[in-house]
């Protein structure tokens, strides 16, 4: 398998309520002691996304390396042949992904 040049997962999000934007989403791969987000990995890669985004939007990208790896897990491995640890995985990452986890 390739390696991968993406910062690796988890990837989390935040919600925050400003007075200026209304709700405001933080997607970041770490958790402060206060239990904020922030993008600093411990393999030394940063990925940090913050704005006005859509909570829907910020679990769809939040997804994206749980999507990646399930994907690649079937593609890539024993496909559906390797039982129910694909499509559970699968199934995670999904949910995930509409904000249901």
């Amino acid at each position: 398998m390739r390696e991968t040049k993406f910062t690796p997962g988890p990837w989390l999000v935040e919600r925050r309520a400003t007075k200026k934007t209304g709700t405001h989403h933080t997607i970041g791969v770490m958790l402060d002691e206060m239990g904020g987000v922030f993008g600093t990995h411990t393999s030394g890669r940063y990925m940090s996304v913050s704005g006005c985004i859509d909570e829907h939007d910020a679990a769809l990208i939040a997804a994206a390396p749980d999507l990646y790896e399930a994907l690649r897990d079937m593609c890539e491995g024993g496909g559906l042949d390797d039982g129910g640890d694909v499509i559970e995985k699968g199934i995670a990452a999904l949910k995930k992904a509409r904000g249901e986890t």
